[in-house]
């Protein structure tokens, strides 16, 4: 098998579209009852034709990646890896999403989205992982 080489695609890593994954998971599992959510994949690769198109449907730029509608109120979170940041377009979005009375929040681990989900009712608490706290690291060192 002289003269070839095979080699294997390299891995695209992209943590924030995995911390989404995992919070939709959490959503379907521990949603509470008549809690609504939905995706807004505005990062997908697109024509230029396809993108205008969308543009005049109403698509924006820097909308949140998750709606999540609880007793009728909208709550927008916003997904980045650790040391991701907000666009322009995105603190554009935020701005005028709290003007609307919405809750917006933008978390970078699983703890701060979960943690805005329970505030906003979205999950069940209980079924939340918990996070260590001084006395409980105090006692497990014990």
């Amino acid at each position: 098998m002289t003269g070839f080489k095979f080699y294997s695609k390299p891995k695209i890593k992209r943590p924030e579209a995995a911390l989404q994954r995992t919070v939709v998971e959490h959503l379907r599992f521990t949603g509470v009852p008549g809690m609504i959510y939905f995706s807004v994949p505005n990062d997908a690769k697109r024509s230029v034709v396809m993108g205008a198109e969308l543009k005049r449907m109403g698509m924006r730029a820097g909308a949140a990646d998750l709606c999540v509608i609880v007793s009728g109120r909208a709550h927008f979170l916003e997904l980045k890896s650790a040391k991701g940041k907000q666009s322009l377009e995105q603190r554009a979005f935020e701005a005028d999403a709290i003007a609307a009375g919405c809750n917006y929040v933008v978390a970078n681990n699983i703890v701060a989205a979960l943690t805005a989900l329970a505030s906003w009712g979205a999950i069940r608490v209980a079924l939340m992982p918990r996070q260590q706290s001084e006395h409980d690291a105090a006692r497990a060192a014990a």
